[in-house]
């Protein structure tokens, strides 16, 4: 007989309740600052549907993509790295959380997005 269980996580579904959004908490993404997760993508379809971005990270492509957000004069706003705790907070006040990578393993990010 095969029974099947769903996956468990260590991430604990309380800490992930639903806040009201502000306009200008719109886009948010958490990664590193690398090519691989397709940022510069992010920021232009951030900037063309003139949506605030908000990118939480660093990495070997930080002050690339600053230059971008410079000459699309786009509404980017870069967090340095947060404690995981606080992510399921942080996450619950975006609209939107964007993963724009071009392939990924199984991230840590989506695994903290929880119920909604």
């Amino acid at each position: 007989m095969i029974r099947e269980s769903p996956l468990s996580s260590a991430i604990s579904r309380g800490l992930f309740s639903k806040k009201e959004t502000s306009k200008d908490k719109c886009l948010l993404n958490i990664a590193r600052f690398t090519n691989q997760k397709n940022q510069k993508s992010l920021i232009r379809a951030a900037s063309n549907l003139n949506l605030p971005l908000t990118m939480i990270g660093n990495g070997e492509i930080e002050e690339d993509l600053k230059d971008l957000v410079r000459e699309l004069n786009a509404d980017v706003t870069f967090l340095k790295n947060i404690p995981n705790i606080k992510i399921p907070e942080l996450m619950s006040q975006y609209k939107v959380f964007i993963l724009p990578s071009y392939f990924e393993g199984m991230p840590k990010t989506l695994s903290l997005l929880g119920p909604s």
